[in-house]
């Protein structure tokens, strides 16, 4: 699920009908549905009278909060897995994969909480 925060819901001048079940958008309203747990779901799909919304990312800076909160929302996953995530989720931004990357490797939770090298405690004697 897409969560919209109350910035962007702002920045579309997002209108939310309780009593109707309706949602305005960019002046387009449309009836919201509801999910089995109960919550409101806003169609993106196009509709006729509605425009397409892009959702990007505009600077390095906005890249990188993106990475870091992915981590930390997925609970700090390897570089790799976070992105395999990402991948099968349909977001090919290179900028973002770096990113993902860089933060997954310079995170000092990841970095604190890492498992250590294994040494063996008991190894063969060297040969003279």
């Amino acid at each position: 699920p897409l969560l919209l925060s109350k910035s962007s819901m702002a920045k579309v001048a997002t209108k939310i009908d309780l009593e109707d079940d309706t949602v305005t958008m960019l002046g387009v309203t449309q009836q919201l549905q509801t999910a089995s747990t109960g919550h409101y779901v806003v169609p993106l799909g196009k509709t006729p009278t509605a425009e397409t919304i892009h959702l990007t990312l505009n600077s390095a800076e906005s890249i990188i909060k993106k990475a870091e909160k992915l981590h930390s929302q997925f609970s700090h996953p390897t570089g790799e897995r976070l992105l395999k995530l990402v991948k099968n989720a349909g977001m090919d931004d290179k900028d973002l994969h770096k990113a993902i990357q860089k933060v997954s490797l310079e995170c000092s939770t990841c970095q604190m909480y890492k498992r250590p090298h294994l040494k063996p405690v008991v190894s063969m004697p060297m040969a003279h």
